[in-house]
């Protein structure tokens, strides 16, 4: 499988909690998806099957400030849930894939990713990469962390069939975090997720926080 050419490799030290391989790959060949089944909506939020999963997993805010947008960022939760729909209409769009791969830790286990967008027209402050600016972090029932990694995707083409608030204007970044990705999953017996969720993003721009539910 190949590695998405967006997303740069990431530089994380090894160890027997951190990240020794991570892949973010949503195609077994990389490139622009084109459907083969023409039931099936190119834009994401007209695919009756995905859209749902993808609105339950996403979370936006814009801030305003003397009636003009200051920031707009929407940020999805990619869990074992999105992770699994991701593939489900990857491959109904191609006629069969791989769907996308794991976060794995040194352990095997799969951890926790975040797909953000966020658009400003204050260039400077679309460096969500950059911690002098911004300080990030993700609360999972009592649990705060700092993400893992950053990378910044480069190329959108591959990422827009799946996520609606990619746009010519917004930067987009892959965060992932220490916690497994089964740590924020729908209840099966309701619509609730199995803990409360918290994104928090705060600059001298804006302080941004997405919850879920």
């Amino acid at each position: 499988m190949l590695q998405l050419p967006s997303i740069q490799p990431p530089a994380v030290r090894t160890s027997a909690t951190a990240l020794c391989a991570v892949v973010f790959s949503l195609f077994a060949q990389a490139g622009c998806v084109s459907s083969r089944d023409a039931s099936v909506p190119p834009v994401a939020g007209e695919d009756a099957l995905y859209a749902p999963v993808l609105e339950r997993w996403t979370r936006k805010m814009t801030v305003f400030s003397q009636f003009q947008n200051k920031i707009e960022i929407s940020a999805v939760l990619l869990n074992d849930r999105m992770r699994k729909a991701v593939g489900e209409r990857l491959a109904r769009l191609r006629g069969g894939a791989e769907g996308m791969s794991i976060f794995s830790d040194s352990q095997g286990n799969n951890r926790l990713g975040m797909l953000v967008s966020v658009y400003t027209p204050e260039s400077t402050y679309l460096n969500f990469d950059d911690k002098l600016l911004w300080s990030l972090s993700l609360r999972v029932g009592p649990s705060q962390q700092a993400p893992l990694f950053i990378r910044r995707v480069y190329d959108k083409t591959t990422l827009e069939p799946f996520f609606s608030d990619i746009h010519r204007w917004s930067q987009d970044y892959l965060l992932v975090f220490d916690f497994p990705e089964n740590a924020v999953s729908q209840d099966s017996k309701s619509s609730a997720p199995s803990s409360e969720v918290e994104f928090s993003a705060q600059s001298a721009l804006a302080r941004v926080t997405l919850r879920w539910p």
